[in-house]
């Protein structure tokens, strides 16, 4: 899975694409800015999608209470 996070987003739905069907809730995340490599500002710490330590997110389950 790959998404595009920031500080800020924790309880964000998380939505299959294919599906538009709400899947999980985002929980927590990996460090969001990094110093310029210049030192002159901070910059998106952009990683690969298989480098870093990732985003969490809560899976959700049906609920029954909910299903009509």
């Amino acid at each position: 899975m790959n998404s595009d996070t920031y500080s800020g987003s924790s309880g964000a739905a998380v939505i299959n694409t294919k599906t538009s069907l709400v899947e999980g809730i985002l929980v927590r995340g990996d460090l969001d800015y990094i110093q310029s490599p210049n030192d002159s500002c901070r910059i998106s710490n952009r990683k690969e999608n298989t480098s870093g330590r990732g985003e969490d997110i809560i899976r959700l389950t049906t609920i029954p209470e909910l299903m009509h």
